[in-house]
């Protein structure tokens, strides 16, 4: 009965995707060109021959986990064709300048059945791979009422407690939509526990692990690089990745401490979404720091705080600081991935809110390969103890040994996604 309710209120906001969308366009945070895609109108042709495989990831750090696995699947079937959607235009703005030949990108399309039916008809996959939390109850309904014979799977399935608190009320529906899937790999024993409950069969579910873990290293450009260490100089930097404006003030708080011991000592702070550079400028200002904004076309310089406020060049960041602070997890947003940072040799820095990754977070501290901490102060005093450069390089050895752990886990997926894809006819 619930799923009726769904797909009658998707069709009543239908005209508020369209206006939030036009929204999004005017003020530049959405393509106009990829704007159809929305609808389930395709930008591309279908392969006319072999297997379609469909991946869907929600984002960018989604995206970048399924990365080597896209790459290896191709390389072991010329015959094979992969679609990768994504939610977030960010993540297909990449996608499309990185994806190997015989893959191909397109935004899933809205909640509103005319639109998914468009993208089913027009692609008409050969199998459907789920990634991570992105269970979109209409696309999955549609899955099962129009395509009922489609193969379903799920890779690095997960489901954080604060998710899976609002799900569950709804198990009799998701029971439905779940049902329907073949297995699932999902990251952590109490993720297996989370889908069971939901009504996805037991036999159906193996824990392997996170594949993020074993995400490939992020691009950079080499020129700018070498531009911005020229500029930098010899000039130490930390990284504060992915914050939220709630985390600002403690941020520059623990800089402005870090500063009283190295003076030289440069910040480099990624907000998590772009449009709060001038938020985040003012803040510093505020803190008695001097920033420069990359957003506007500001080097560096001589700033004690560098805002990169722009898309697409975290690899940059990552591998101008030695120590990184993943943010998200000072405030309620339950954390950023930390798999970036641990991939491009930072010592890693999170605060206590790190519900969307906590098992990863958790193998991280029990192998002294990650600080946590709560407050301006500490994130201060952590900063400055890996400093030093021993406990630095001991700590990011402990974080390569676990990312081992992430890259057994992406061959298993590999290995049982392949010998289910020979299975599709």
């Amino acid at each position: 009965m619930l799923i009726w309710v769904y797909r009658l209120v998707t069709y009543i906001v239908a005209p508020l995707f369209w206006l939030y969308q036009r929204r999004l366009i005017k003020r530049g945070r959405e393509e106009a060109a990829m704007g159809a895609e929305r609808w389930g109108r395709a930008s591309l042709p279908r392969p006319k021959t072999g297997k379609l495989v469909w991946i869907h990831a929600a984002s960018v750090g989604e995206t970048l986990a399924i990365f080597d696995l896209v790459e290896q699947l191709l390389a072991e079937d010329d015959e094979l064709h992969i679609l990768v959607t994504t939610f977030t235009q960010s993540a297909g703005r990449m996608l499309r300048k990185t994806l190997p030949p015989r893959a191909m990108h397109q935004l899933l399309p809205f909640e509103y059945r005319p639109a998914i039916d468009r993208f089913l008809r027009h692609w008409q996959p050969d199998l459907a791979v789920w990634t991570e939390s992105e269970l979109w109850p209409a696309v999955l309904d549609r899955l099962a009422t129009h395509r009922p014979k489609l193969p379903r799977v799920m890779v690095n399935g997960k489901i954080t407690e604060k998710s899976f608190s609002k799900i569950k009320r709804y198990r009799r529906m998701m029971a439905g939509l779940l049902g329907g899937f073949d297995w699932a790999q999902v990251q952590s024993a109490r993720d297996k526990l989370h889908y069971e409950a939901l009504g996805m069969a037991q036999g159906r579910i193996e824990v392997v692990g996170s594949v993020k873990e074993a995400a490939p290293v992020m691009p950079f450009n080499g020129d700018e690089l070498a531009r911005l260490r020229a500029e930098i100089g010899a000039r130490p930097c930390w990284l504060a990745a992915s914050t939220h404006p709630e985390e600002f003030e403690q941020v520059y708080a623990a800089h402005a401490e870090v500063r009283s011991h190295y003076p030289e000592m440069t910040l480099i702070h990624a907000p998590r979404h772009p449009d709060a550079g001038e938020y985040a400028a003012e803040a510093a200002r505020t803190a008695g720091l001097s920033a420069r904004r990359r957003g506007l076309g500001e080097g560096p310089d001589a700033a004690s705080v560098y805002i990169c406020d722009t898309l697409g060049e975290m690899g940059l960041w990552h591998r101008l600081a030695l120590i990184c602070f993943v943010g998200g997890s000072l405030c309620d947003k339950l954390g950023h991935n930390p798999f970036e940072a641990v991939a491009l040799q930072n010592a890693l820095i999170h605060g206590p809110s790190i519900g969307h990754f906590e098992a990863a977070y958790r193998r991280y501290l029990a192998a002294g390969a990650a600080i946590e901490v709560n407050t301006a102060k500490t994130l201060a005093d952590a900063v400055l103890r890996l400093m030093n450069p021993d406990l630095r390089q001991a700590q990011i050895a402990a974080a390569n040994a676990v990312r081992q752990a992430g890259e057994q886990a992406l061959a298993r997926t590999k290995t049982r996604l392949a010998a289910h894809i020979q299975t599709v006819t």
